[in-house]
Parts: C-alpha cells; sequence; structure tokens
C-alpha cells in the first residue's frame, strides 16, 4: 500500500508573558520553558521521535510519515476558536486544534495556509477557554494510583468539586504484509476518554471510577448516605459527561459543605 504523508505542525514561539491559571494546581516541580507562553520544548519518546520523523517539501511545509494510518491524532482535525488565557485575563483569540496522542494545543492566529501553527506550553498556569470549558494541563492521578501528566478539560466548576475530561489517544504501529496472500496491518491511532474530578480539599485531580461500587469508595463518610441515595433515584452512567454533571450538581445541592 502506498503511504501517505499526514499534516501535523508544531512548535515555536510567538511572545511574552508568564503566568498563573486558578482551574488547577501546579504539580510540584513545574518550570517554565524561557518565559514564553506559546514557546513548547517538551521532551518527546523515542516512539514520538520516531512517528514525527520531519520530511520538507518543495513548498517547505513539515509533514510527518507515519505509512498507512487509521484514525487520527486530533480530537478534531479543523481548527476551532478558543481564547489563552493567564490569571483571568484573556490574552488572545485563536484558532486551535488538540493533538491528543502528541498532547499539545496547536495555535494559530488565522486560518490563512501561509500562517504558521504554534503549540501552547505544557504548563498548568496556561489555559484555553473554548464554549465554556477550559483545557489545562495538569498532574492527574489514575485509578491505578500512577500519576501522569497531560491536558484535561474543565466542564464543571462547582462550590466543592471540579470535573475534567481527559481526551488522549495511542498510537499502534502496523505491519506489512507477510505474503501476497494477506493483507498488511495499517497503523493505527486509538482514542481514549477518562473522567477525573477535584475536591476543594485536595491538591491533585483523581480519576473517576465507571463501576459504582469503586466510585462510592472516593467519598468521605459524610457524603455516602447523599450519594447512594442518587444513585439510586437514577440510572447515572459513570462514563458519560452529562451524567456527571448532572450527579455532581445534586450532590452539592443535598450536602452542606
Amino acid at each position: 500500500m502506498k503511504k501517505y504523508y499526514m499534516l501535523i505542525c508544531f512548535i515555536v514561539t510567538i511572545q511574552t508573558y508568564c503566568y498563573s491559571q486558578v482551574f488547577t494546581e501546579a504539580p510540584t516541580g513545574t518550570t517554565f520553558a524561557e518565559n514564553n507562553i506559546y514557546s513548547n520544548f517538551q521532551k518527546k519518546t523515542p516512539m514520538m521521535q520516531e512517528l514525527f520523523q520531519k520530511v520538507r517539501n518543495s513548498s517547505d511545509e513539515i509533514k510527518y510519515d507515519v505509512g498507512s494510518t487509521l484514525g487520527s491524532p486530533f480530537e478534531n482535525e479543523e481548527y476551532e476558536k478558543g481564547k489563552v488565557i493567564y490569571n483571568n485575563e484573556i490574552l488572545g483569540d485563536y484558532y486551535y486544534r488538540f493533538n491528543a496522542y502528541n498532547q499539545e494545543v496547536e495555535l494559530k492566529k488565522t486560518l490563512l495556509p501561509e500562517e504558521k501553527m504554534e503549540a501552547l506550553i505544557k504548563d498548568p498556569l496556561v489555559s484555553l477557554e473554548t464554549n465554556g470549558d477550559y483545557y489545562v494541563y495538569t498532574s492527574m492521578l489514575s485509578k491505578n494510583q500512577k500519576i501522569e501528566e497531560g491536558y484535561v478539560k474543565l466542564f464543571y466548576s462547582g462550590d466543592k468539586y471540579k470535573l475534567y475530561e481527559r481526551y488522549f489517544v495511542k498510537f499502534k504501529e502496523g505491519k506489512p504484509a507477510e505474503n501476497s496472500m494477506v493483507n498488511p496491518i495499517p497503523s493505527k491511532f486509538t482514542t481514549y476518554k477518562e473522567y477525573f474530578y477535584k475536591d476543594k480539599n485536595e491538591d491533585i485531580i483523581k480519576e473517576i471510577p465507571f463501576k459504582k461500587s469503586k466510585f462510592l469508595k472516593i467519598f468521605s463518610n459524610d457524603d455516602l448516605i447523599e450519594i447512594k441515595e442518587l444513585l439510586k433515584s437514577k440510572d447515572y452512567n459513570l462514563n458519560d459527561k452529562e451524567d456527571l454533571t448532572d450527579l455532581y450538581k445534586s450532590l452539592e445541592k443535598r450536602t452542606d459543605f
């Protein structure tokens, strides 16, 4: 099968500012890449280095040879409108798309094809607002009790709880056909979603288990009666954004903090 190229432009610099973001706390040991909000000097894994090997064509366009590939590294292929925010101050309107595989928010000031793309710095002190949600870069505790870093999208902010959606992509390399009787296996991007919560009394966001028996264990004894009654009142899907929003809103209404 013929190889094709996927266009994913990256990184460099725009301008100044250094930042503060109120939706998540900064991970311990966070460092700043030069004092430049739009610079991104994050290290890439060996797989990413190999996958995103740069190739320049006659028009000086950066492309990445990933072979015959299914799926996409992007949450949405098309650029959408968003606002870059620092410490409740809007720094500007941009077009963005989220590269979920590489965990980068790609930015352009216009949609002109000649404008080079840039990447928002991976730092919890900077956020991007879109349609009422906020992309933030933060540390998170998985259900396997592992601390990871990446982008999450804040979609609910209550008096006690905040809820986040994590959208990420994994890449599996394909295999060539062993002989003319079988087809080659294409490379594939596979998308995943996870949901996290943050208690106002805690410093890190934590993954929400989608099994109700495990979900109950994340609450204190003071909240257990309320949350059990709510789970009985409606068949909540704990792996659904709208159901989680409704559940936590109802919990906050029925609980004194």
